[in-house]
């Protein structure tokens, strides 16, 4: 089922009652987050170096609390698929810099329905006691605007879930922070340029006491810090993940995106 677009929020979380899964993904366990454990794979290929070019893959090096490099070629990280008419997921190899990495894509969305092309899942053991350290590489190969970039994740634990994004445009990407009704969206001074792969680093530092604070840096320049989160959002939990194309409407136009080198750390 397609539903409509909400105003500039687009966390695709709130809608996944709404739609079908991908006919080779099992339906969703609330209970387990969102995820059959017995699909979930978010073990890292230690073993060899990528075939192609003996490139180390970067969950070798460092895995944290979860990691997906997509060196491995036989699988999607995240055991779920929504897919709408007009999207595509898929593994590419053939990136000089990063080998394998996960393309999402949706092409020419008719209207303002939202239509989506994104993998989820809730990778286990995701629990930390004073923040969360989130890094991925994202290129943005076709991207008008209006659209979330990069992973969605809803942190748990505290009075209500949070969810965490980015969203905007070339010209204006903002951290948002969602949680009870309450939104905080905040301008970075960083841009992402379309074909060209940046490093997005999100930090949330947890202090007891006190409101949590979140950074973000692109390609190790600060974008923006010391920004306050909602007093709700005191999570202990990563629950779940969504990385991909979220919500393009005939506003936003056609997206492609690539991720790649994803991992979450605890603090």
């Amino acid at each position: 089922m397609r539903r409509v677009a909400i105003p500039f929020v687009v966390a695709a979380i709130i809608a996944v009652a709404c739609k079908a899964y991908d006919a080779e993904a099992p339906a969703p366990n609330d209970d387990a987050g969102g995820l059959d454990a017995s699909t979930a794979d978010t073990s890292t290929d230690a073993g060899a170096l990528d075939a192609a070019d003996g490139r180390v893959p970067f969950c070798v090096e460092d895995g944290g609390l979860f990691c997906e490099d997509y060196e491995d070629p036989g699988r999607v990280g995240l055991a779920k698929k929504l897919i709408d008419d007009g999207g595509v997921i898929t593994v590419d190899d053939n990136d000089p810099v990063q080998g394998h990495f996960l393309r999402t894509s949706v092409t020419n969305p008719p209207d303002s329905l939202c239509q989506d092309a994104y993998v989820n899942g809730a990778p286990p053991g995701l629990v930390f006691s004073a923040g969360v350290h989130v890094e991925y590489k994202v290129r943005p190969n076709v991207f008008t605007g209006g659209l979330t970039l990069g992973l969605v994740s809803r942190l748990s634990g505290g009075p209500s879930d949070c969810e965490m994004y980015l969203h905007g445009s070339p010209d204006n990407v903002q951290l948002v922070f969602e949680s009870a009704g309450t939104k905080v969206a905040t301008d970075l001074t960083r841009k992402l340029v379309a074909g060209k792969w940046s490093r997005v680093e999100i930090d949330v530092a947890a202090t007891a006491g006190s409101v949590p604070k979140a950074s973000v840096t692109i390609d190790g320049q600060s974008a923006v810090s010391g920004v306050d989160l909602p007093s709700s959002c005191q999570a202990t939990t990563v629950s779940h993940l969504e990385i991909g194309v979220i919500c393009a409407t005939s506003a936003t136009g056609s997206a492609d995106f690539g991720y790649d080198d994803m991992r979450i750390t605890g603090r």
